[in-house]
């Protein structure tokens, strides 16, 4: 974990490198890198100065409690760095968390099957607490029999069920889906309202749903945090947050508007195919020298 490592992995370049990080006499005695200790106490030390590590996590590396982890720190303390140098060390990590996501998954799109916006809602719906893929499944028989809002509208919910019931939860999404069909019909002409403030109002549809909505079917920058976006996000430190609204507000600030719903999908894509729940592959994750997680797997 040192300077060459971060510009070999395309986590810096080498001039910003060589820009950022003052010579290494001015702050930690080269002889010191002869002992283990103090060569893992630079190392952490040097994360935490290029903005990937916080100070209190580094502080916390269980080697270094009875080490006089405070020394690691101090030269930092008294760098000259100004708070506009160090908002500016946080919008390089996050660009190169972002061109690192992109260049890993900028090819994939959303994973629901659907051909129009009433399908997306319904797809949308019932993910759930359930994989994209069952949900592919299940819809792959119900659109054919039920294509539109009128069509669903016309249903009680315990004649949806049989249909829907491998997604787990589904007489709660039986009835909502159901009641948000009849609304669709009453108020909208059966058709789906591409507004965020109206789509939250329909039964079963909360800010996920709606961001998914806008973003994929309407083509508009959304975020929408579901459980992947969540983990990954304040994992990485792109957010620091305990629920998912307070998260997408800070998503929001940081990137780009441009790039929102790019970035939901990069987001979904590595917590499924890398950053899972519990058994993340640290070992392989392209952005682990950006990481924060507390139990990163070595």
């Amino acid at each position: 974990m040192n300077l060459c490592y971060n510009v070999r992995m395309g986590f810096l370049t080498e001039t910003k490198a060589l820009a950022r990080f003052p010579p290494l006499g001015r702050h930690t005695p080269l002889a010191a890198a002869q002992n283990a200790l103090a060569s893992k106490r630079f190392c952490l030390w040097q994360n935490v100065r290029m903005g990937f590590l916080t100070e209190t996590k580094a502080r916390a590396f269980r080697p270094l409690r009875a080490a006089c982890a405070a020394e690691l720190f101090l030269p930092m303390k008294n760098d000259g760095s100004t708070e506009e140098e160090e908002k500016t060390m946080e919008r390089e990590k996050l660009e190169q968390c972002l061109e690192i996501l992109e260049r890993e998954y900028g090819g994939q799109n959303c994973a629901l099957n659907f051909v129009n916006p009433f399908q997306l809602l319904i797809a949308t719906i019932l993910s759930a607490q359930c994989t994209d893929k069952r949900v592919n499944l299940v819809t792959a028989e119900l659109f054919p029999r039920f294509p539109d809002a009128a069509a669903l509208a016309a249903l009680e919910p315990g004649a949806l069920e049989p249909y829907i019931r491998t997604c787990g939860l589904y007489k709660t999404k039986a009835k909502n889906i159901v009641l948000a069909c009849r609304a669709l019909q009453q108020q909208y002409a059966g058709q789906v309202p591409a507004d965020f403030d109206t789509l939250i109002k329909l039964p079963g549809v909360g800010r996920k749903t709606a961001n998914v909505v806008l973003s994929n079917a309407f083509g508009q920058d959304a975020i929408a945090v579901d459980t992947h976006v969540f983990r990954v996000s304040n994992r990485l430190g792109l957010a620091h947050a305990s629920n998912v609204e307070a998260t997408e507000d800070q998503l929001r600030a940081a990137i780009p508007k441009e790039k929102w719903s790019q970035a939901h999908h990069w987001l979904i894509w590595h917590g499924r195919m890398v950053c899972a729940a519990r058994h993340p592959a640290c070992a392989a994750c392209p952005l682990a020298m950006c990481c924060e997680y507390p139990d990163k797997q070595a």
